[in-house]
C-alpha cells in the first residue's frame, strides 16, 4: 500500500504478531489495541507532515480504523447503559465470531451496549475528522482543499441476524458515506439521491483536476451529477470473497440482488417498498432478478479479463510478498 506516496507510516506495523495462523485483526487483544490509539496517532503524524510541506501543494489519504471491533472510544462514558460497563465484552478477550455465535445468548441489553460502545467509535472518528479540518485551516489550504470522505464498509448489529461486517452484502453494511467538500465551498448541499459507488471517486476526481487517463478505470465521474445534469443511472456493485464466504450485490436503481456463489441462493430486492430488505421477491419477480443476475454475472466476468491484464501488466516488476505478510493475508481470509 505504500506504492507512489514520499511518505507512508502504519500505526499497526508494531502489532505485527497479529499475523498468526487462524488469527485475524479484529482478535487484538484490548491492550493492543489501546496501545495503537491508530487514530490519534495517525493525525498527529498528518499535523507534523502538513507542516513540514508548507509550500507546497500536497495530496494525502488516511485510514482510520478505529470504528472496528474492538470497540473502545467510550471515553467519559466509562459505565453508561443501566450499569453494564464495556468490561464485559472482553472478558475472554471475545471476537468477532464469538459474538456471533453467541448472539442468540445476549439480552436486549448487551446488544444494545455493544452499539453504543459502536456509536463512541463513531463520535470519536468525527473528532478526529474535525482535528484533520482543523490542520487544513491552520496552515491555509482548507478553502482551496478537495476533501473527500467515505468508507470501505458499514457495520451490521443482528438486523438479519448477523454481527460486525465481512458475511453480508445488505445495505446496513454496503451502504455507506460519501461527503465531498470541493474547493472554496462550491457545490455546497448538493445532494445526489442515486446510488453512486465508491469506483467513482477516481474519476470524478481526475475530471476536477483536468488530468487525463488512458488506461483502464471503472467508475465514473460524478461532477456531471453533482452539476445536476440528467444523468442516466448506472448499476453499483459490491463483492466479498473471504473465510468460505463469496457473496455478490448489484444495485440498480430502486432494485437489488445479492447472489450467494456457494449455495446459489438469490435474493431480489425492491428498496422503496422495502428499504429494510426484509421480503425476499426472487421468486415473485424471477425476471427482474434474472435480469439483475445477469447484469452482475457480466460485470464479474469484466473484472477478471481487467484483473487478468493488470496482473500481466505488472508481474514482472512485482516484487514477491514478503512471507510475514502473506500469512497475514491468509490469516485474514485474503489469500
Amino acid at each position: 500500500m505504500d506504492e507512489g506516496f514520499d511518505h507512508y507510516s502504519n500505526p499497526y506495523d508494531r502489532h505485527r504478531n497479529i499475523f498468526l495462523p487462524g488469527k485475524i485483526i479484529a482478535s487484538l487483544t484490548r491492550k493492543a489495541a489501546e496501545e495503537s490509539s491508530t487514530g490519534n496517532a495517525t493525525v498527529n503524524e498528518l499535523s507534523q507532515w502538513v507542516e513540514s510541506v508548507q509550500n507546497e501543494h500536497i495530496m494525502f489519504w488516511i485510514h482510520f480504523i478505529d470504528p472496528h471491533w474492538p470497540y473502545l472510544k467510550v471515553d467519559n462514558l466509562k459505565t453508561f447503559y443501566d450499569g453494564i460497563s464495556q468490561d464485559y465484552i472482553y472478558s475472554g478477550e471475545k471476537s468477532p465470531q464469538e459474538i456471533r455465535r453467541t448472539s442468540h445468548l445476549l439480552s436486549k441489553k448487551e446488544m444494545d451496549t455493544i452499539k453504543w460502545l459502536y456509536n463512541g467509535e463513531v463520535k470519536s472518528t468525527d473528532n478526529l475528522m474535525s482535528r484533520v479540518f482543523d490542520i487544513l485551516s491552520e496552515s491555509g489550504r482548507y478553502d482551496d482543499a478537495t476533501v473527500v470522505l467515505f468508507s470501505d464498509h458499514g457495520e451490521e448489529f443482528w438486523e438479519h441476524g448477523g454481527f460486525e461486517h465481512g458475511h453480508s452484502q445488505y445495505d446496513e453494511v454496503i451502504r455507506i458515506p460519501l461527503i465531498i467538500k470541493f474547493p472554496n465551498n462550491t457545490h455546497a448541499g448538493t445532494r445526489v439521491n442515486q446510488s453512486v459507488s465508491i469506483l467513482d471517486i477516481m474519476p470524478t476526481l481526475l475530471e476536477l483536476e483536468n488530468i487525463s487517463f488512458d488506461g483502464d478505470m471503472q467508475g465514473h465521474s460524478l461532477l456531471p451529477l453533482i452539476r445536476k445534469a440528467v444523468v442516466e443511472s448506472a448499476p453499483c456493485f459490491s463483492e466479498f470473497l473471504a473465510r468460505g464466504y463469496e457473496k455478490k450485490a448489484v444495485i440498480w436503481g430502486p432494485e437489488k440482488l445479492i447472489l450467494d456463489s456457494i449455495s446459489g441462493k438469490t435474493e431480489y430486492y425492491d428498496l422503496i417498498s422495502d428499504p429494510e430488505e426484509e421480503t425476499n421477491l426472487s421468486t415473485a419477480e424471477p425476471e427482474k432478478a434474472e435480469t439483475l443476475k445477469r447484469v452482475l454475472n457480466e460485470w464479474h466476468d469484466d473484472c477478471a479479463l481487467l484483473n487478468k491484464k493488470i496482473i500481466g501488466e505488472h508481474q514482472e516488476k512485482s516484487s514477491p510478498l514478503d512471507p510475514t505478510v502473506r500469512e497475514g493475508l491468509r490469516a485474514l481470509g485474503y489469500m
